[in-house]
């Protein structure tokens, strides 16, 4: 960052001196020029006599090599195929006579096309490192934005969106730098001995990899900007090691698959002016800025804004070469939709509002946006884009997203085949919706990574649907939705999906709520789902099941050659449990109960890996745990099943006692406080920081309890002096007659004093109120804050009709705050007798100094000096003589601890 400010003076003559170097080193005779207002009957020789298409100018150029083919600002709607030595450059006003007079960024020259199996750009066979394409917008519709086949054109400063594959190579080694690739569902993939150099690219939001290959050897990459994609830099099985160096690898789900890190590579947040609407460009303290590797980027003289590379020390990492620039917040644009619009409205408000949803996502995409959607029903098919996200449940006159109401203003889509597409790596979202699938998907996720969340996803006119939401090869967030009545699946994950599915309700599925194949390692956690086929089914996946609550369904889950993570999930009133077949898995603090075959069902596992069962509450069912060999079982409670044990014994530690849940009849499983289950689970099984089905901490005790659900506090009962005693985090009830009552002595803004009524002690509370006087009684846990005062952060009072007066007890100076208690509420600096903190006393003396908030008396006992803290309005004049009401309290500073009294009267 230093460097970077010590060229920005400079930096002007800089650019003019690089800028004509670059003139001098293109300048060309060769050129045929195209623009949107030209005809492909013209020679293109001039801007004049542009071509239209630059189809046509690359054919008139073919016999040529060393041509270039200038394209002016605009749109292409064609698929392009390179010619062999034949420079295409994009970025152009129509008027330059040379490359470098170009601005690739105000003159957007975009290119859109691409059908199935085809790409944008094509190039194949003998096409050489003199060939180029530079300077344009790729939009793909297609599986590739750009295709090379046995070629090794140079692909620079381009903006690449869109496509399966943004940049493929087969059997190609084309030279890729400066581009910006985002939005696809793999950035750069290199294929069937392809060794591409992949210098200086900014690459986000692939669905799938930043770039991945495979089959042989590939790949020199250095100073790119790798970020937020879900796989960073995947290197397959049976390819060789890429060489990497200076990448920033960075907030992908993975960053590196099957290769280790380069050693100059950094993994640290780019600073980017705003990845989440794909802008690139880096700030002025990006970790990024002079950490390339200068001889990578030799050839490269601008960036992807045109401006000359290396202003500092070293090159910046990434396609954009900082200049110091700061770049603002980024606000979204805003589009607007109601059922009343029109499409050739821009939608900037909601008396301009669009008509039809797909025409507002197209235009939030291109500048990166939000589009809001008016209640109605919406008859069309959506393909959701990259930078934009979409949002329902608006009436037509808000002003901030946190106005609509989803649940009153129902925005509904009907589609037909798929009634929402998400593909080629699109990372946008859609949220508050009905959803109503016609025929085969909801949603329907490609090579994409939508947020998919708030929405109700249901079969339409009478119609189930195949799946409410599919994905395949794609790694979307999928949270808060309720998905009902799909003639298949709830939602299906195959193709190495790597979904996250958190917190939705899905009902009536005639499959499987959720399902996972083919390597797809998907997060399952806190999902309802009822009358469902399946539950939760896996094959050949590796998922983590975590606190989902399942019941009334054939299976509750099911994995079949998968090494499933299965924790905390409760399973109530199921054909079966949790049944695990070829399948080393980890079955951890689950509660399943009345099931109608098994419990836990454990079968034709490889016994070099056998599943572990770890406490498990398994009780009522008609066989509580059933295996064909010997899995690893401990500390499980199994009891009242008609066959407890099937085909193998007890674990060792394994207990047979009614879990005693709060009501077994009524479906709440959670535990008594006289359960047996309770500290008596297997610690070692559960992972740091790991909660329990209702997202509660683990381990409140002396151990983990069995189940899935972990006992919340067991508050004990003390009186105030014993609790004072006590370790942070003790759980403790205070008020209970047995142990001494308490009333409250003094009520603050931010906290309430209580006193033991017979006096002998007082304590802080804090998160509770109560009325002067008021006898209370109350849990909560103790704590201490940073002046050293224990207190009670309070979980629950219960206030008593009765009331009990405290009144002060009267103390000179010098006995305020008192000594220490062994292991417990410290004393202060030179106290005498017992402590008296958290006691309403009244003590008096000369005031001898004033502050803002405070003032010092002092009574002649011997040194002592008190500190009185009031309200501004409440402080007393110096030199007077006065006595004071309050509550005993201390304060730390440089020097130590010392009394202090909290002003009443």
């Amino acid at each position: 960052m230093d460097n970077q400010k010590q060229v920005m003076i400079p930096r002007f003559a800089l650019c003019a001196v690089l800028l004509f170097a670059i003139c001098l080193g293109t300048a060309q005779s060769a050129v045929i020029r195209v623009s949107p207002t030209g005809s492909d009957s013209n020679n293109g020789s001039t801007w004049e006599l542009a071509k239209k298409t630059i189809g046509a100018a690359l054919y008139s150029a073919r016999s040529f090599p060393g041509y270039e083919v200038w394209v002016a600002a605009g749109t292409y709607n064609e698929t392009v195929t390179l010619k062999d030595g034949v420079k295409l450059y994009g970025g152009f006003k129509g008027t330059e006579t040379a490359v470098c007079e170009r601005n690739i960024q105000v003159n957007k020259t975009i290119i859109k096309g691409g059908g199935s199996l085809s790409g944008t750009i094509t190039g194949r066979d003998r096409i050489g490192p003199t060939t180029e394409i530079n300077g344009f917008t790729i939009i793909s519709t297609g599986d590739y934005g750009i295709f090379c086949i046995g070629i090794h054109p140079t692909i620079a400063n381009n903006i690449i969106t869109g496509a399966v594959l943004g940049i493929s190579c087969t059997y190609a080694s084309p030279t890729i730098k400066n581009n910006v690739i985002t939005g696809c569902g793999v950035g750069i993939s290199c294929y069937e001995y392809s060794s591409p150099t992949i210098t200086n690219n900014t690459i986000l939001g692939c669905g799938n990899s930043g770039i991945c290959g495979s089959y042989g050897p590939w790949a020199q990459i250095k100073n790119n900007i790798i970020a937020f994609n879900t796989a960073g830099i995947n290197k397959s099985s049976g390819s060789n090691n890429p060489t990497i160096a200076n990448n920033c690898v960075y907030g992908n789900k993975t960053n590196y698959i099957g290769l280790l890190a380069g050693e100059t590579d950094i993994q640290q947040d780019p600073m980017l002016e705003c990845a989440t609407y794909g802008k690139f460009h880096i700030q002025s303290n990006s970790p990024c800025i002079n950490k390339g590797d200068d001889s990578a980027s030799s050839s490269i003289l601008i960036d992807i804004d045109g401006g000359p590379r290396k202003l500092g020390e070293h090159v910046d990492i990434g396609a954009d070469e900082s200049d110091g620039t700061d770049w603002p917040a980024y606000v979204p644009t805003i589009i607007r939709v109601s059922p009343t619009g029109d499409d050739a409205n821009d939608g900037s408000s909601w008396d301009k509002a669009k008509k039809t949803i797909q025409a507002a996502i197209d235009a939030a995409s291109a500048v990166g946006g939000n589009v809001w959607v008016a209640k109605g029903t919406y008859n069309q098919d959506l393909t959701l884009r990259s930078n934009c996200y979409l949002y329902g449940g608006f009436t037509g006159t808000e002003a901030a997203l946190a106005e609509r109401d989803i649940q009153a203003n129902e925005t509904v889509i009907a589609g037909g085949h798929d009634a929402v597409t998400a593909r080629c790596g699109c990372s946008g979202s859609i949220d508050g919706f009905t959803i109503r699938g016609l025929a085969r998907s909801a949603i329907y996720c490609q090579s994409s990574s939508p947020y998919i969340n708030n929405n109700t996803i249901v079969g339409g006119n009478s119609q189930a649907i195949d799946y409410g939401i599919y994905c395949a090869c794609s790694s979307p967030s999928i949270s808060n939705n309720r998905i009902t009545w799909n003639g298949g699946f709830g939602i299906y994950c195959e193709s190495s999906s790597n979904a996250s599915i958190a917190n939705n309700t899905i009902t009536g599925s005639k499959h499987s709520a959720v399902f996972c194949k083919s390597s797809s390692s998907a997060e399952i956690c806190h999902n309802t789902i009822v009358d469902c086929y399946g539950g939760i089914n896996c094959e050949d996946s590796s998922p983590n099941i975590i606190s989902n609550s399942i019941s009334r369904c054939s299976s509750g889950i099911n994995c079949n050659r998968s090494t499933p993570s299965i924790f905390n999930n409760c399973i109530s009133a199921c054909e079966d449990g949790i049944s695990c077949s070829y399948s080393p898995s980890k079955i951890t603090n689950n509660t399943v109960v009345g099931c109608g075959r098994y419990g836990i069902k454990v079968y034709d596992y490889d016994s070099r890996y056998l599943p572990t069962i770890t406490n498990n509450i398994v009780v009522f069912n008609m066989e509580g745990v059933t295996c064909s060999g010997r899995p690893k079982l401990s500390h499980n409670c199994v009891y009242g099943n008609n066959i407890d044990y099937n085909g193998l014994p007890a674990g060792p530690t394994d207990i047979c006692s009614d879990p005693m849940f709060c009501d077994k009849a009524g479906g709440d499983f959670h535990l008594l406080s006289t359960s047996p289950c309770i500290d008596a689970g297997d610690e070692s099984a559960t992972t740091a920081g790991c909660l329990d089905i209702d997202n509660e901490p683990r381990v409140q005790g002396a151990a983990v309890d069995i189940g899935a659900d972990e006992f919340k506090f067991r508050y004990r009962n003390y009186n105030i002096s014993s609790a004072r005693k006590m370790a942070d985090g003790e759980a403790v009830l205070l008020g209970d007659s047995a142990f001494g009552e308490v009333a409250v002595s003094v009520v603050f803004p931010d906290c309430i004093y209580v006193e033991s009524t017979s006096r002998s002690s007082g304590i802080r509370v804090e998160g509770a109120s109560a009325e002067l006087n008021q006898k209370v009684i109350l849990t909560g846990v103790v704590a201490t804050n940073g002046n050293g005062e224990r207190l009670v952060r309070a979980h629950n009072i219960a206030r008593q009709e009765e009331k009990y007066p405290i009144m002060p007890l009267g103390m000179p100076n010098k006995t305020v705050g008192g000594s220490d208690i062994e292991s417990g509420q410290r004393g202060v600096a030179g106290g005498v007798g017992l402590s008296n903190i958290g006691l309403l006393v009244r003590t008096w003396g000369k005031v001898i100094d004033v502050g803002e908030d405070f003032f010092l008396i002092k009574d002649g006992s011997m040194d002592a000096v008190l500190r009185v803290q009031c309200h501004p309005s409440q402080v007393a004049q110096k030199d007077a003589f006065i006595s004071v009401t309050g509550i005993v309290s201390i304060i730390k500073d440089e020097t130590g601890y010392h009394p202090m009294v909290l002003l009443t009267s």
